[in-house]
């Protein structure tokens, strides 16, 4: 019986090429290739900075560093994000030395905004929404500065103002890991129009260092956030594979929505949803899945309710996100599904 994955990677015989040639002239570590990706990225999104970094929680982790020198406001600590998200956003902000504050998110799974709009007050840095899933998350008319945690919504594009993810705020942060739109194994970019934070971040990404500079000297503590040659060699190559697979994907979203009888919309889609009613069934649909050689997985936690948030004292109950967390699982949504795959998901599943 053949395995569906959840996802995966479509490499083209370009990377093969891009990648000897890293080896054949030895430049492993920083190069060419890293500068062309990051130039193919702001052609893409017509933008004016692109950073590449290792992973996309490193992206994450820098755009609230470069955020805090920004404000300079020792009293502005306060990052508002939702509940329900993969944790590495919510860690982020505390390896960052910032505060979460914990907004719920509607049957939508994406961030309530009038929730949003409640949380800011005179100790907010930022807000920091995710594209869930890949779906939208739409984005209030707040006071404070936005960052996008783009990670899963490579390409994704708003349905009102037809803006790409990530260009809305001051940064918008990717992930390039092997179960998103593109992959690099591992690999981020933060896209940013703002030329002093994006040459902030370039700073804080090479530990501070003063940019341009050879010699050590440094302006700021700074983390090594940088990516590897051969992670750009392989990016450079499945860039521009964008549009296919998120045509592939969107294509495959409404095949799911014809069988099951739902509405999922997303410019950029990375999972499939389902909602069930408790869950014990969705357990039991995560059992019988894998039984016939399908993989899924559990929607992502309500990050607040995790053991280590709750040692941090974040834990509350009332979160619908504890529900969706509970109750919710995605689908494989990815470009190599074929029809017969999907039917097969389908026919497998135990209806919400």
């Amino acid at each position: 019986m053949k395995r569906i994955s959840l996802a995966s990677a479509l490499v083209p015989f370009k990377a093969y090429l891009n990648i000897f040639d890293c080896l054949w002239t030895e430049r492993i570590g920083r190069g060419k290739y890293v500068e062309q990706l990051e130039a193919k990225a702001c052609e893409f999104f017509n933008v004016k900075n692109c950073i590449a970094v290792g992973n996309g929680t490193l992206a994450d982790i820098l755009v609230l560093m470069a955020m805090k020198i920004k404000i300079n406001d020792p009293s502005k600590h306060q990052v508002v994000m939702p509940a329900l998200t993969f944790v590495a956003h919510s860690n982020a902000v505390i390896m960052a030395g910032l505060t979460p504050v914990f907004v719920d998110v509607g049957d939508d799974l994406q961030m309530d905004q009038d929730q949003c709009k409640q949380a800011v007050n005179k100790h907010t840095l930022c807000i920091f929404p995710v594209h869930l899933l890949g779906v939208e998350c739409k984005i209030p008319k707040v006071r404070v500065p936005v960052l996008e945690d783009c990670c899963e919504a490579m390409g994704g594009i708003t349905k009102k103002g037809k803006k790409f993810f990530g260009t809305q705020g001051t940064a918008g942060t990717f992930s390039m890991y092997p179960s998103h739109t593109i992959t690099t194994g591992e690999g981020g970019l933060i896209l940013s129009n703002d030329d002093e934070f994006a040459k902030l971040i370039r700073s804080l990404h090479n530990h501070g260092k003063v940019a341009g500079s050879n010699d050590f000297n440094f302006d700021h503590i700074g983390i090594n956030a940088k990516m590897t040659n051969l992670q750009a060699a392989i990016g450079c190559a499945v860039f521009d594979t964008i549009d296919e697979v998120n045509q592939r994907r969107k294509e495959n979203v409404i095949l799911y929505n014809f069988i099951l009888g739902q509405d999922f919309y997303s410019a950029a889609p990375h999972g499939y949803p389902v909602i069930y009613k408790d869950k014990e069934q969705r357990d039991w649909a995560l059992e019988v899945l894998g039984d016939r050689g399908i993989e899924a997985r559990k929607l992502m936690s309500c990050v607040p309710n995790l053991k280590p948030y709750q040692e941090l004292g974040f834990g509350v109950q009332g979160y619908n996100a504890q529900r969706l967390a509970d109750c919710g699982l995605f689908l494989p949504l990815h470009q190599r599904l074929t029809k017969q795959d999907i039917e097969r998901i389908c026919n497998a599943l135990i209806r919400p």
